[in-house]
């Protein structure tokens, strides 16, 4: 099954926020991958503080309380999706409210049931254009052979007291439904 991108326009957006003073690692995809530990023993990334969920992802019991707060509608749904039908990623916007954050990487592992193929790391301060007068805003539209599945975690490191809004511009997806609705079409018609 083969999509023109250049029709497709969903994107999905995720807000995350760092109350506590020291930086904190979130794996936003784990992929098919459940827990940290998980995350640390198959894709080899190790000092992931939390997986993300809707609301409150991380707290602890100070005075005041820090925490890592995530806005995400239906975020869930959407890892669960990505693990079982792979999507392709065209862009990324990123903004934030301190310019450090874009000096914290964004990493990808990708691994299968027998070799991890290593982690990729990305530093939105390399994507700063001179030209834009926001250095808060960060966009990435050079992916070539960017996916989210069931075998890529992605671990965005938060800096303390910091902010980040991440808009995913998203490409073709593989669905298994519609690959078994076509072959159902082609052998019995419509």
């Amino acid at each position: 099954m083969i999509f023109d991108e250049s029709m497709l326009s969903s994107s999905i957006r995720i807000q995350l926020t760092n109350g506590y003073t020291v930086a904190k690692r979130i794996a936003i995809f784990p992929g098919a991958l459940t827990s940290t530990t998980d995350i640390a023993a198959v894709a080899g990334m190790t000092g992931v503080d939390a997986i993300a969920v809707e609301g409150t992802v991380l707290t602890d019991s100070g005075s005041p309380a820090h925490t890592v707060e995530c806005v995400c509608p239906n975020l869930a749904f959407i890892q669960d999706e990505f693990s079982h039908s792979p999507q392709r990623i065209n862009g990324l916007q990123l903004q934030t409210n301190d310019e450090k954050q874009f000096f914290e990487p964004i990493e990808v592992a990708q691994f299968n049931a027998t070799r991890n193929y290593g982690i990729e790391q990305l530093k939105p301060s390399d994507y700063l254009d001179p030209k834009n007068l926001n250095a808060k805003l960060v966009n990435i539209n050079n992916f070539k052979h960017f996916q989210l599945d069931r075998n890529h975690v992605m671990v965005v490191t938060l800096a303390p007291g910091c902010s980040l809004d991440m808009s995913f511009s998203l490409g073709a997806r593989l669905s298994l439904g519609q690959l078994l609705e076509d072959a159902a079409v082609a052998l019995i018609g419509e």
